[in-house]
């Protein structure tokens, strides 16, 4: 069935204002009118406000009184929350693809996550923006999902998928101080493609974990505490030598 006119304005919409908060177009705090993202988008306010509901409800955007709407400030606890969900999905896809995953599909696996490094590599050099941090976010959610997707089990795709944890894991590995360790992926390819479960395992924790002291003790750095004892923003923190175009 072709979506309405309407329908497809607000996800239109909604892929432009997602892709410009992961992008860091929108980095975090940053107010979202409608009126200014409907002369950006030029379309009506009815779609973006459509697409602003969906983008709160999933956790990218928040309203708050006398504030408006910005992209979402994640508290700390949710940060780790973020963190506990992605490690005990992905663990689990770890383990059903070093058991189950064909050799063709291991194949592809190492192929990716050589890419993925190269990628990588790249963006922390300091060519990060525009089409290349399109590619890396690309190519990480095609490597992970890919390891997912080689399990079988549909469900354990769609949780992933729905949990929108690939997406904010993305954004907390932009907010590194250093690059990730040179073939970061290509090793934990190796590692599944090995069949071994247990260590499929401890490898995919290992890589999940990398980075959550450091990006937590961020978000505590950008939270205060309110006069009624809320956590408030900050702003944002110098984390890189040059100024991070990234949320």
């Amino acid at each position: 069935m072709k979506q309405s006119g309407a329908a497809t304005l607000t996800l239109t919409a909604y892929e432009q204002i997602r892709n410009g908060i992961l992008e860091g177009t929108y980095p975090l705090g940053s107010p979202l009118t409608r009126r200014r993202l409907s002369e950006v988008l030029r379309m009506s306010p009815i779609p973006v406000a459509q697409a602003l509901q969906r983008l709160e409800a999933e956790g990218f955007v928040e309203s708050l009184p006398r504030v408006g709407t910005r992209v979402k400030v994640p508290s700390p606890a949710e940060v780790k929350g973020h963190y506990v969900v992605r490690e005990a999905l992905e663990a689990q896809a770890a383990r059903l693809f070093a058991e189950k995953a064909t050799a063709a599909q291991r194949r592809q696996l190492l192929r990716e996550a050589t890419r993925l490094d190269r990628l990588f590599a790249e963006h922390f050099s300091g060519n990060a923006g525009g089409e290349l941090s399109r590619q890396v976010h690309l190519a990480h959610m095609n490597f992970h999902m890919r390891i997912a997707e080689a399990t079988g089990c549909e469900v354990l795709v769609q949780a992933i998928r729905n949990s929108q944890v690939l997406l904010f894991n993305w954004r907390y590995t932009l907010l590194r101080r250093e690059p990730l360790p040179s073939g970061w992926h290509r090793q934990l390819a190796e590692v599944l493609a090995a069949g071994d479960i247990e260590e499929a395992d401890r490898a995919m924790r290992r890589h999940v974990r990398l980075s959550m002291e450091e990006v937590v003790q961020y978000f505590e750095e950008l939270a205060g505490v309110d006069e009624q004892g809320r956590l408030s923003y900050r702003g944002p923190q110098r984390r890189r030598r040059q100024p991070a175009r990234f949320a």
